[in-house]
């Protein structure tokens, strides 16, 4: 089902994977992305697939509330360059947060309702939103995501 080439000259490396089978949905195009910026950023691509799936549903062209939209409803950005986006802003998130819970917080699609530091936890549906991306992330790590393949 897979044909591979690989090409290395210098500094530069081409991978070209061809699959043949059944078409892939929006999700397992985005896990090679979200791997790739995950090794980058050195955070769990689990935990920022999981973002991804609760902000847009792996929908391109999804559009917030307000002004964001895609992938991560960000108001820059396009297409997969807002993985990249992702991992760095997940990163940062993780290094200032007090924890997991509060750093996935920091990604709640709808910022009127975003509270500071650990406020987030009296609205109701952020609460539950981050409840839901922490439920999914075991889900992405038992599928090929996991701390093991970013060097955690």
């Amino acid at each position: 089902r897979y044909s591979i080439r690989m090409q290395s000259k210098g500094e530069s490396h081409e991978l070209e994977i061809t699959y043949r089978g059944s078409p892939w949905d929006n999700e397992q195009l985005c896990a090679l992305p979200v791997l790739e910026a995950s090794l980058r950023e050195k955070v769990d691509p689990a935990m920022l697939m999981s973002i991804i799936r609760h902000i847009s549903g792996f929908d391109f062209n999804y559009k917030g509330e307000k002004t964001g939209r895609g992938l991560l409803a960000l108001d820059s950005g396009d297409g997969l360059a807002q993985i990249r986006t992702g991992a760095r802003m997940l990163k940062a998130a993780l290094d200032t947060a007090k924890s997991e819970e509060d750093a996935i917080a920091a990604f709640y699609p709808e910022n009127s309702i975003q509270g500071l530091n650990a406020e987030w936890r009296k609205s109701p549906l952020k609460n539950g939103w981050v409840q839901d991306v922490l439920a999914d992330i075991p889900f992405y790590r038992n599928n090929g995501l996991s701390h093991a393949q970013v060097g955690r």
